[in-house]
């Protein structure tokens, strides 16, 4: 399964956190009906992401871990890869 976003939302210079929100609640919502499918209920998922991918897969964990609707997904999740993810903000240029 990929889950893809429009990169426009990340385009402004600054991100801000209603938008990582917004983005890991949808993809929170579509794992949840994927895994709806009955072959698909106990299949680990494996996170694959890159750049801000990486926060939006990262803040859905977060927020599986915090609402018991989406605990399945937590239960399922066996690995996250990050490719490019800035999991630190970058130092300030004087």
């Amino acid at each position: 399964m990929t889950y893809g976003y429009s990169s426009k939302v990340f385009s402004s210079k600054q991100l801000t956190q209603r938008t990582l929100y917004s983005h890991s609640k949808k993809l929170l919502a579509a794992l949840g009906a994927a895994q709806q499918v009955p072959c698909a209920i106990n299949r680990p998922l494996i996170f694959i992401s890159h750049s801000l991918g990486g926060l939006v897969a990262k803040c859905a964990l977060v927020h599986a871990n915090n609402d018991h609707i989406f605990k399945d997904i937590l239960l399922s999740t066996a690995g996250m890869a990050f490719f490019g993810t800035p999991h630190q903000a970058a130092p300030q240029q004087s």
